[in-house]
């Protein structure tokens, strides 16, 4: 979240797809775990702008910059096949034979145009890949054990390699200089 004006808004980057009911005047969030309460929200470039309660200027709502907003799921959001990002982050993530691939270290959010997002995945031996959150290539499935895992089906050839072609960086390597 980031301030947007002198009326205490701030710009919220959305994860949901119900933005009018989530920000509802007197909706209930947590603010970095803290209750609040939604005064207004409107629409604005792609984005949303919301005012708390008690946030009434700038200043204070400068104090909110980068602050994590919760809710509790909305009534029907639990009967869907949806993940949300802090249930992905964390998860074991598995080929289809049992194989551990990695660990989801994070959530990397493309373009709408893109039609999909991209999973960042640290590997065992420490390097990073990006993985594309598709239905097609990832399933959430339960082990015997009750832990939830992903796993990759059917992935395209040179997808899991860890050759330099699948790795986003290999354990301590710094981003390659774009004028070499």
């Amino acid at each position: 979240m980031k301030p947007h004006g002198v009326r205490g808004e701030v710009a919220v980057h959305l994860q949901t797809d119900r933005p009018g009911v989530r920000f509802a005047p007197g909706a209930e969030v947590l603010l970095d775990g803290e209750p609040a309460a939604i005064v207004s929200s409107r629409p604005h470039q792609g984005r949303w702008l919301v005012r708390f309660e008690g946030i009434g200027d700038r200043t204070a709502a400068e104090g909110l910059r980068g602050a994590v907003l919760t809710a509790p799921p909305l009534d029907g959001d639990d009967e869907t096949d949806t993940f949300w990002v802090h249930e992905l982050v964390g998860l074991t993530v598995l080929d289809e034979h049992g194989g551990v691939i990695g660990e989801v270290t994070d959530h990397i959010e493309l373009s709408p145009s893109a039609g999909y997002d991209m999973l960042e995945v640290r590997r065992p031996s420490g390097a990073e890949l990006l993985l594309p959150a598709v239905d097609e290539l990832v399933e959430a499935r339960e082990t015997e054990e009750g832990e939830l895992v992903l796993v990759v089906v059917d992935p395209p050839a040179g997808l899991l390699d860890e050759d330099e072609a699948a790795v986003v960086r290999s354990p301590g390597e710094t981003a390659p200089d774009a004028s070499e």
